[in-house]
């Protein structure tokens, strides 16, 4: 699991993502087939002060260090509570290809509260 802020504060606002934030995956050798999906789980929480400068994307990193954006989720001005929501993403461009997969949370407004969680995170192969 990848969690911004874990530790408790003082305040809602005091150990929150600022900022910018990512993780990355060790190299996956993908299979030839097609059908394969990115599957994961994510919470993506913020307060009514946040914009779309606010974000939580996934990328694909290709062989060469290309980061290719394949999912992104911004932020908007109204509260959100954390709620885990799954998300899907088609991987048929990168059949036969080694690949990482990069997770990247922004926090790109002020004074506003963001935290994000990302959990079960697989490629899936058709059945």
């Amino acid at each position: 699991a990848f969690v911004t802020g874990a530790a408790a504060g003082t305040s809602a606002g005091a150990a929150d993502l600022d900022g910018r934030t990512s993780v990355r995956s060790r190299p996956i050798a993908l299979p030839p087939s097609t059908g394969q999906r990115l599957f994961f789980r994510y919470v993506f929480a913020h307060d009514a002060a946040s914009t779309s400068a606010d974000s939580l994307s996934a990328f694909v990193e290709e062989a060469d260090g290309d980061l290719v954006p394949v999912w992104t989720v911004a932020g908007a001005a109204v509260d959100r509570d954390g709620a885990w929501t799954s998300a899907y993403v088609g991987m048929d461009s990168w059949a036969g290809q080694t690949i990482r997969l990069r997770f990247v949370a922004i926090d790109g407004g002020a004074g506003n509260l963001l935290e994000v969680e990302l959990d079960d995170i697989r490629i899936t192969r058709p059945s």
